[in-house]
């Protein structure tokens, strides 16, 4: 598989879901439907409210058109911001 290049390194799993949607100009729907997930998963992922199953890995991956290793790294990176965003102080 040709790994897809994403130009940010601080990207997580939602910032990258976006930015392919954006660009196959899909939707949502059309997502749920490529990757076989439950309605609604792709936008708490694209949202970086949860991360997915294993299960999910190789359509996502197909989707974005990039290396596990890559996947590995953007859902850590979503995980982490989740992390941050308790972590912050009510306003």
């Amino acid at each position: 598989m040709a790994e897809r290049r994403l130009h940010n390194v601080d990207q997580t799993l939602g910032d990258a879901l976006r930015a392919r949607m954006a660009e196959n100009g899909d939707t949502f729907v059309d997502v749920d439907r490529f990757i076989g997930a439950a309605s609604g998963t792709p936008n708490r992922w694209a949202n970086d409210l949860t991360i997915p199953q294993a299960e999910h890995f190789e359509k996502l991956m197909d989707y974005l058109e990039i290396d596990l290793d890559r996947l590995g790294a953007l859902i850590v990176r979503s995980a982490m911001r989740r992390m941050a965003a308790r972590s912050q102080p009510p306003a």
